[in-house]
């Protein structure tokens, strides 16, 4: 054994002392049989490859020999077994050009072993092989923070989710397409390449499909060019349809660049393939990628029209120890090392360095706890350990960012766990925690910079003591508090602007005159009659006073006589008599005015077993409040029942009579009759009592025979629909299957009406309330047209009648024809699906910000329909837009809804 140690001793100092010729690493394998072997490899070279061979004199068929590296290897980087009469040398683990060494002098002993039948002429060997690692240019691969993906468990397993594809023609043409299926299938149907440099994402789709392959043609002969956009911040997208044919060079490069599958290029039916690449995309939330083409001639209608498509793609992320696109790669990462799903680059945890995190070194960590979300107010721990070396003594210092002068915090000896309660802003800076050993003085020092500026959510200033509570999305500042949208004004955004401003911050000077009242978001005048004009500025011509005073002695008996005669026509036929025409036209108006006064009857005597008294009626508060009229809580009492809490919504003293009266009895009058209509054919019970659908807002009385007028209803705590909607936006736990029960709810509602046959004709958000133990009721409150007016309903002579329309809730049918059906209703339960998917925002259609009546009638008969809401499901869209569909009988019925969405609720 001495003899050996010396023998090594000596070929190891003549191995120094003499250096050979460095071969080139060319992936072939150096076989050897002399003592001393130089190699030159990339450091990229797989772990397994064989890099030498290396022939052994020791070796006979009698004998046995062992192979060991000795020396030159400290961190494992190569591996030497025997094979027949040679040793053979491999890459055991990742090679990395930046950490020591960058030569590797390996010292090899072949080492022979005695048998009964043959002794060793030599016991052992002794090899040098020196080898030399070259830089690669790109390796290792670079750990990007900024596009960093998550580690996720379950199926499918692939690194990027791609959904909500809507391809669409200006002209009215859409289609959709659910891409959250099987990884299997998205790959036939997608090949996708990362680039974690640049956090890029290349998308390419090849198109098989007739309907793809059809508007491809379209769009490429056209020589429309696509526009690309994203809704994150700093992202840039570029999209490109490419023929195999037309676009040769570009699709040469395509195949050069590995972005076609090889079953594309066999497959002559995919002729144009379609080029996404974005690049920045950093954010760990969905990416909406949106591309629209420039303007060009569609062949089909002969109009000018666009197409648009749009993807979402969100970072699904794969399981621990896989990357790739399909997650499909194996990582090399070890010790807790976090793998990066773009490109498997490893993010090495503190004492450990190299390609796979695999190599030790001495280091100092230093995280705060918890790691993330840290605002001020929390309480954070800072903690520092040593790793990989013995700690003689450990200080943590704190260096402020205003005067730069410095603090020790903490002085222990291994472990230092430092705790500041309520952060403050004074508490930032830049904190290093220094270990020292004993003995051979070693010093390593690690730094960590806090800077703690957010305040937890809807909180906000100095000391993030105060609450925002912003309604109408308002946004919450960390040191204003509550910053409105543009319209909206209060410390909590609750308060539209006042009077005669509107816009942001309420600055801008409405120009509306005589009386014309302004919308308090955009400025947008609405005229009282007769003016008219942008401004409300314009009047027709004055008549003159002899000329109206002969106007109404001539035209207002004979639009009289002209009504009267159109309604004896139509309920009579008495015109047809061979009676004397003076007596006919009196026999028929005493009929008319007894018909009149017989319906009025009936309706008091339907009317009379709901009126209430107003000395039973106590008000506890007001709960709404709009130009025309209000609501408030009270207390009813009524013989024999204990006293029940009601919402009393009544007409205003002040406009009983005068501007707005008729249309606030209309309103009145039709919720008093529907509501006692529904009441009286219903066939719900609860206990001997009588009861409305459990859907629909129960009716407790009316009071019509003292003013102010009353309808008396139930009382839902929790409001309409709509604010409830807009409420969860702050909440990141509510789900949108949570918020799809209430339309299940308010889709039974529909399916009673249409039994029925009673039209509601403004199903809307607004128009819902939720009750204390969170069921959806449909109720009709006129006062919504009140409160909402200068919003979402239109003011409007609409088929002759003046009126307040919700004309985005609207079907075609209902805008062109005034036609209002079940079938209508089902449309505006649509547009209340896209509110709850859009937490209640207010409905828009493409590039139209507040449409008239005549406008969207003609968006709706060219097919645009609103688009599909940022992560609402397909399936849900689709049914929004079965909703929407023109001809009326291709709507599902209320019954159809239930189903459906009870399947959409499941899937969530």
């Amino acid at each position: 054994m001495i003899i050996v140690i010396i023998m090594w001793l000596t070929l190891r100092c003549l191995i120094l002392s003499v250096s050979g010729t460095p071969i080139a690493w060319d992936s072939s394998v150096y076989n050897t049989s002399a003592k001393t072997v130089n190699l030159t490899i990339p450091e990229n070279i797989p772990v397994g490859t064989v890099v030498a061979n290396i022939t052994s004199d020791l070796y006979s068929k009698a004998n046995r020999f062992s192979v060991l590296i000795v020396d030159g290897d400290p961190y494992g980087r190569f591996s030497l077994s025997p094979n027949g009469s040679q040793a053979v040398l491999r890459v055991a683990n990742p090679l990395d050009f930046r950490v020591r060494p960058i030569r590797y002098d390996l010292v090899v002993l072949l080492k022979c072993t005695d048998t009964a039948d043959q002794p060793c002429q030599t016991s052992s060997e002794i090899y040098a092989i020196k080898i030399d690692i070259t830089d690669v240019e790109g390796y290792p691969p670079l750990y990007n923070t900024t596009c960093e993906t998550p580690e996720r468990e379950g199926r499918p397993q692939r690194l990027l989710n791609f959904s909500n594809y809507i391809s669409r023609y200006d002209t009215g043409w859409t289609h959709t397409s659910d891409l959250q299926g099987p990884s299997s299938k998205i790959k036939e149907t997608l090949l996708v390449r990362t680039a974690n440099d640049v956090c890029g994402v290349t998308i390419v789709g090849g198109l098989r499909s007739l309907t793809d392959i059809g508007w491809a043609n379209i769009a490429s002969d056209s020589g429309a060019r696509l526009y690309c956009s994203s809704n994150q911040t700093g992202m840039t997208v570029q999209a490109q349809l490419v023929s195999r044919t037309s676009d040769k060079t570009v699709f040469q490069n395509l195949v050069d660049s590995h972005l076609v599958r090889p079953e594309w290029l066999n497959d002559s039916r995919v002729g144009y393939f379609v080029v996404f690449q974005t690049d920045a995309f950093q954010t760990s939330s969905p990416a909406m990628v949106r591309c629209e083409s420039s303007p060009f001639d569609y062949r089909i209608s002969n109009e000018t029209t666009t197409y648009s498509i749009q993807l979402t793609v969100d970072k699904l992320g794969c399981a621990r120890g896989k990357f790739g696109p399909w997650c499909e790669q194996d990582c090399v990462c070890k010790n807790g090392a976090r793998c990066h799903g773009f490109n498997g680059a490893c993010l090495c945890p503190p004492g450990w360095i190299g390609v796979a995190c695999d190599i030790p070194t001495q280091a100092v960590a230093i995280v705060t706890v918890p790691m993330q979300h840290i605002y001020i107010g929390s309480n954070v721990t800072l903690s520092c350990t040593a790793v990989h070396f013995n700690v003689s003594s450990m200080v943590l210092k704190y260096t402020t960012f205003h005067t730069n002068t410095s603090d020790v915090l903490s002085n222990q000896t291994t472990v230092i766990n430092f705790t500041m309660n309520a952060f403050r802003d004074d508490y930032n800076g830049v904190y290093t925690c220094v270990a020292e050993t004993a003995g051979t003085r070693v010093v390593v020092e690690k730094q960590l910079i806090l800077n703690v500026t957010s305040c937890p959510p809807n909180l906000y200033g100095m000391f993030c003591n105060r609450t925002c509570d912003c309604v109408n999305g308002g946004r919450c500042d960390r040191w204003r508090g509550c910053v409105c949208l543009p319209g909206w004004m209060g410390k909590h955004c609750g308060r539209p602007c006042r009077h005669g401003h509107y816009g942001l911050n309420c600055s801008s000077v409405c120009a509306c005159q005589n009386s014309g009242v302004c919308d308090h978001i955009n400025g947008t005048c609405f005229c009282q009659a007769p003016w008219t004009g942008q401004d409300c500025s314009r009047r027709p011509a004055r008549l003159r006073s002899h000329n109206l005073q002969l106007l109404a002695v001539l035209v207002i008996p004979v639009f009289v006589v002209v009504m009267i005669s159109a309604r004896i026509a139509l309920r009579t036929k008495i015109f047809w008599n061979h009676q004397p025409r003076q007596q006919e036209e009196g026999i028929l108006l005493q009929e008319l005015i007894a018909e009149v006064e017989e319906e009025e009857d009936m309706a008091q005597n339907v009317r009379l077993p709901w009126e209430r008294r107003e000395e039973n009626l106590t008000v506890v508060k007001m709960i709404g409040q709009g130009t025309f009229g209000h609501v408030v809580l009270a207390q009813l009492r009524t013989p024999e029942k204990e006293p029940v809490l009601v919402a009393a919504k009544s007409i205003s003293l002040a406009h009983e009579s005068g501007d707005g009266s008729e249309r606030c009895y209309r309103d009145f009058y039709r919720e008093v009759d529907i509501l006692i209509s529904l009441h009286n054919q219903s066939e719900h019970r609860e206990g001997d009592d009588q009861r409305v659908h459990p859907n629909i807002v129960q009716l407790h009385g009316i009071i019509t025979q003292s003013l102010p007028r009353r309808i008396l209803l139930e009382y839902a705590p929790r409001g309409d629909l709509l604010h409830f909607l807009r409420g969860c936006r702050q909440d990141p736990d509510t789900r949108l299957s949570d918020l799809l029960r209430f339309a299940l709810h308010v889709s039974r509602a529909l399916y009673e009406l249409e039994s029925l046959k009673i039209v509601h004709r403004d199903v809307a958000a607004r128009n819902v309330l939720i009750t204390e133990d969170g069921v959806a009721k449909l109720a009709d409150f006129g006062l919504a047209r009140d409160v909402y007016a200068n919003t979402v309903y239109v003011h409007t002579t609409h088929l002759g009648q003046d009126d307040l329309l919700p004309l985005k809730w609207m079907a075609l049918e209902s805008l062109r024809d005034g036609e209002f059906t079940s079938h209508s209703d089902v449309w505006s339960f649509g547009v209340l699906l896209w509110e709850i998917a859009t937490f209640g925002e207010e409905p828009r259609y493409p590039r139209v910000y507040r449409p008239d009546c005549g406008q969207l009638v003609r968006l709706l008969k060219r097919g645009k329909r609103m688009e599909k809401p940022e992560k609402c499901p397909v399936s849900l869209y689709r049914l929004m837009c079965q909703c929407w569909a023109g001809d009326p009988e291709d709507r599902p019925d209320a019954g159809q809804l239930e189903q459906r969405l009870e399947e959409n609720i499941n899937d969530e």
